[in-house]
């Protein structure tokens, strides 16, 4: 299971899948990465997963994640959740 995370300041927004339970990462780990990027100021569009499998988070975020990456390459600002984080 994953722990801990080493993080360097960001110069692009993100959109993070948390898969809610996640076997795989422990959902602390998740929350301390978004509340630390939000304290950086970074813009961080978080997207929670409940009842979806760590191995399927990609599958199920897929159509978000493709039409966020649309709107990056559109110009339109990317959204935060910052605010609203864990």
């Amino acid at each position: 299971m994953i722990t801990a995370i080493v993080l360097a300041a960001l110069v692009v927004a993100v959109i993070v899948g948390w898969a809610i339970p996640d076997p795989i990462v422990a959902s602390d780990v998740t929350a301390r990465l978004v509340d630390k990027l939000c304290a950086e100021g970074d813009t961080v569009d978080l997207r929670v997963l409940k009842g979806t499998a760590h191995l399927d988070t990609g599958h199920v975020a897929l159509p978000d994640v493709v039409q966020w990456i649309a709107d990056r390459f559109a110009g339109k600002p990317a959204p935060t959740t910052c605010a609203l984080a864990p």
